[in-house]
């Protein structure tokens, strides 16, 4: 009996840990517009627009034709959130318990990204980019109540394309590149069974990684030299990932394991339009608009997870929605030196309230940021960004039901968080 009860929880769990995919994350979903360092200071106001560095490879190559010199570009972003959900979690398997508390799933994450461009001529220009369009990490203690449905959840993608940018006319310019993505994918929990009380807690532990292809292609028009409009298309990513799934603790009787775990996921396309405008010597405008289709992002399978009477598979309706963020920002740069950059911002969470749950307590955010870019030589430029995400309470109120076993969740999520990004450009010339 113990062991068919548990299996039963298992599934359960691994379920509660599926939906919780995209929780917590710092774009709309687990989107990641941190490519670069320069663009936390105004919230990537400037987009597929500016094309004042390396990084128009990702946002928009026909934006490359700007480049007047080889250049290369390091960032780092790090992400600092602060994700705190309170309420209750009600348990009808084999007997009822309802678990009451708040748990922390705030974590740190390092978001690096690597740019290159240069002329090939007067006319085609060149562009690689290394980036993470995508990611999250989550981490609920192993002793909070919200164990059961998650403990740590991870998810990276890693893109690495190369682009091509070329001037149709002096005011006219297209882009195209590929994308190699790989997805790698941690999903843990914790397995329990109300039965035989939190002394029989089993640790499930899922890893799974995978590559998937796409493209990107963009746009450029400038109507004056001190006014240009760009538009940038990255497609959707379909992706086949495989790993390992593993049961670890009393339930399974020490350690149960396979390599077989399977799922497949696509991550949507992303279309940006931006405006770039000069007003004077020492100040600039930028606005941007960003549409995502995270409506391919409706439903998840996790097959062969480890259970402790053989493998199962786990399948949760997501049913995400489109999005739209927007920002706005502006440059100011009263000295050779130095430039000072503000943003303003606002993006739309995919989540929708019948879906929503402990481990996607995720709302609309707005954003505020403050850069400064310092040029200690004509070679090389050092850029800062700050931005803050305030977060709406992600109010959850749902009911989960998988075989005998039906989960209520009531509650409430409060979230922050801050990005600090550090960028080194160096020109050669």
């Amino acid at each position: 009996m113990q062991k068919r009860v548990s299996l039963r929880l298992i599934q359960v769990s691994l379920a509660g840990l599926f939906a919780g995919f995209s929780a917590s994350s710092f774009a709309s979903g687990f989107q990641l517009f941190e490519v670069n360092g320069a663009g936390v200071g105004d919230f990537y106001a400037g987009g597929a627009a500016t094309a004042n560095d390396a990084s128009a490879a990702f946002f928009n190559p026909a934006g490359l034709v700007t480049m007047k010199n080889p250049q290369i570009q390091l960032s780092a972003v790090s992400i600092i959130s602060d994700i705190n959900f309170s309420g209750s979690d009600t348990l009808i398997s084999a007997g009822t318990a309802t678990y009451r508390g708040s748990a922390q799933g705030g974590a740190y994450a390092l978001v690096p990204s690597l740019e290159a461009a240069a002329p090939f001529n007067n006319e085609i220009y060149w562009g690689f980019s290394v980036a993470v369009p995508f990611g999250l990490n989550t981490n609920y203690d192993q002793n909070d109540f919200v164990r059961y449905a998650a403990t740590e959840t991870s998810v990276q993608v890693v893109d690495v394309s190369p682009s091509v940018g070329f001037k149709v006319t002096d005011k006219f310019s297209l882009g195209f590149g590929l994308d190699a993505d790989r997805l790698a994918a941690t999903f843990n929990s914790t397995a329990g069974a109300v039965f035989f009380g939190p002394g029989v807690d089993t640790q499930s532990i899922n890893n799974a990684n995978g590559w998937g292809y796409g493209w990107h292609a963009g746009a450029m028009y400038q109507f004056t030299p001190d006014t240009r409009v760009g538009f940038g298309y990255r497609s959707k990513v379909s992706y086949e990932i495989t790993g390992t799934s593993d049961l670890i603790g009393p339930l399974a009787g020490g350690e149960l394991s396979n390599d077989n775990l399977l799922a497949d996921t696509t991550l949507p396309a992303t279309s940006i339009l931006s405006a770039f405008h000069q007003f004077n010597c020492d100040w600039a405008g930028e606005a941007t608009v960003a549409f995502t289709q995270w409506s391919v992002f409706n439903y998840l399978t996790l097959q062969n997870v480890q259970g402790t009477s053989g493998t199962t598979s786990v399948g949760l309706p997501q049913n995400f929605r489109n999005t739209w963020r927007t920002a706005v920002g502006a440059t100011f740069h009263p000295l050779e030196q130095w430039t000072f950059r503000a943003g303003l911002g606002y993006d739309q969470t995919p989540t929708v309230d019948q879906d929503r749950n402990a481990r996607l307590p995720d709302g609309d955010r707005f954003a505020t940021s403050l850069g400064v870019h310092y040029q200690p030589i004509k070679q090389l430029g050092v850029d800062v960004g700050w931005t803050h995400l305030f977060f709406q309470d992600g109010d959850v109120s749902v009911t989960n039901t998988a075989g005998p076993q039906t989960t209520t969740t009531v509650g409430s999520a409060q979230s922050y968080a801050n990005l600090v990004g550090v960028q080194l450009t160096w020109d050669f010339v």
